[in-house]
């Protein structure tokens, strides 16, 4: 697919005139290249899914405690959750179905900043991972937590502009379908906590 919208490229050739300095440029790729295959995002819900998971294993809690190491594994169970939903949805079918060129490839006076992607344009993987990861983080935790989580997502969203690796249209969509992947995965989440809490399995997750 090679068609853009005249808009996208003036975005990307504005961003590439008005916004790239010295001081953005390396930060800014740093944090492209940290969201490089979700990575940073599926760090983060392995952490808050094994972590809590062992402290409930291992350690003598209080049912206070237990409690709260429960949510916390319930977080990170429904990050998981969406990052894998993404993963299928975003990465493997429609960056194959629609097979969109990259911007630098087809916008004449776009300068890439960072290495090509043998990957297809549509959608940006790295606004969906973000998105679907920060997005339970930001209903699932505490704010001074979920807040910052969705402002690192929106951050690296744009980091992919500012490097000229994706269209605006690949980001945007990026970002709604990782936001409503992360919500159906609350959901998802959910309906699992409640199936093990029926079963009482495992027992040191409940007991």
């Amino acid at each position: 697919m090679t068609y853009y919208a005249q808009w996208e490229a003036d975005w990307l050739l504005g961003i590439q005139e008005h916004l790239r300095n010295d001081f953005l440029t390396p930060i800014l790729k740093f944090l492209s290249t940290l969201a490089d295959k979700g990575a940073i995002w599926a760090i983060i819900a392995f952490i808050l899914f094994v972590i809590p998971l062992a402290v409930l294993f291992f350690a003598e809690l209080s049912d206070e405690k237990r409690k709260t190491f429960r949510e916390i594994f319930t977080v990170g169970l429904m990050s998981g959750i969406a990052f894998v939903l993404i993963v299928i949805i975003d990465f493997v079918i429609l960056k194959q179905a629609v097979g969109r060129i990259r911007p630098y490839e087809l916008i004449e006076g776009l300068t890439l900043l960072v290495d090509p992607s043998d990957d297809p344009s549509f959608p940006s993987a790295h606004a969906a991972s973000s998105f679907a990861v920060a997005t339970v983080l930001l209903f699932r935790l505490p704010k001074k937590f979920g807040i910052p989580a969705i402002i690192l997502a929106a951050i690296i969203s744009f980091s992919r502009l500012y490097v000229g690796i994706h269209f605006p249209t690949d980001v945007i969509f990026g970002a709604i379908s990782g936001f409503a992947v992360g919500c159906i995965s609350i959901v998802i989440g959910n309906y699992l906590m409640r199936k093990l809490k029926a079963k009482q399995f495992p027992d040191f997750l409940w007991n």
